[in-house]
């Protein structure tokens, strides 16, 4: 059995994910790969050979062979891949073909494919989809048609399906969601309508459901979720009722569970709520403290009860 926790970091850099019976752990300014049996890690590519470092940040595995992170080399923070060993680390551009200023820097598996958003002349920035081959990489749909582009983001997938955010400069950020194919690629919320939401960020996957953050004109900015299709999509909880904002981010997910930090007392103070995905399953932890709780991470123990 295995026990679950939250972390509430101190000041420590440190981050790890398991690939292949291989921990990969960020700590500042490279990445270290260890077996797990191994007694010291070592390193895997200096990727950025100035003092200041690459500031990996580890984004997820792809399939049993990669897993990709984001990284600074010496212009700019971009996704890279890696197979574990130094000649098979490398920007995902590089790998895909593609000129410098193409990708990114978010990647997600969905199925047996990769979901991006990815920039041309003709199309801006818009979702594209990727075997992680240039002859598999290509546009998925074109969201705002035209060199504008929709920068899609936030990509999260949540089962079969993949949420994300779309930009129109008239409204903000709607929420999209995708079955995988560009027929059943559909936005869920449309602020041009009276209770519609806007500014859809911080997307979440607690089980089969999308917690995220929105703002309409009767609530202000508060939780929303969402259970993929339109009459589904709806607030939360009015947590800061009326007008004003609570403001909800570091979502954290813990079991079927999710954490947050949200603004909801008469002082104004940051708050750690829990919700069960429901309003009156949502609820405040009773901590607080004058200054933003900052959770990074569920956390497992094994061999806990």
């Amino acid at each position: 059995m295995e026990s679950l926790g939250l972390r509430i970091p101190g000041s420590g850099a440190l981050a790890a994910m398991l690939v292949r019976g291989v921990v990969a752990v960020s700590a500042a300014c490279f990445t270290l790969l260890a077996p797990l049996a191994a007694a010291e890690p070592r390193l895997v590519k200096d990727i950025n050979t100035q003092p200041a470092g690459s500031g990996v940040e580890l984004g997820g595995v792809l399939g049993d062979q990669l897993f990709f992170f984001s990284a600074y080399d010496k212009t700019a923070r971009v996704t890279w891949v890696s197979d574990s060993t130094r000649e098979g680390t490398m920007p995902l551009r590089e790998r895909l073909g593609q000129a410098d200023s193409w990708e990114g820097g978010e990647l997600v598996a969905l199925g047996e494919r990769f979901f991006l958003p990815a920039f041309d002349l003709a199309h801006g920035w818009e979702l594209w989809v990727s075997d992680l081959t240039p002859e598999g990489t290509v546009l998925f749909k074109d969201i705002v048609p035209g060199p504008a582009g929709s920068t899609p983001h936030f990509l999260t997938p949540v089962g079969d399906r993949l949420f994300f955010s779309v930009w129109y400069p008239e409204r903000g950020r709607e929420l999209w969601v995708s079955d995988g194919t560009p027929e059943q690629t559909v936005r869920l919320t449309d602020n041009d309508a009276a209770k519609g939401p806007s500014d859809s960020q911080r997307l979440t996957a607690v089980g089969d459901r999308l917690f995220f953050s929105a703002k309409d004109t009767e609530h202000g900015l508060e939780p929303w979720i969402s259970d993929g299709t339109p009459e589904g999509t709806r607030l939360l909880k009015d947590i800061n009722p009326g007008t004003g904002d609570s403001t909800p981010y570091e979502f954290t997910v813990l079991r079927d569970q999710v954490f947050f930090a949200a603004t909801g007392g008469l002082n104004g103070d940051r708050e750690l709520w829990v919700s069960d995905g429901t309003p009156e399953g949502t609820a405040r932890t009773g901590f607080t403290t004058g200054e933003t709780p900052k959770l990074v991470s569920a956390f497992r123990l094994p061999g806990g009860g």
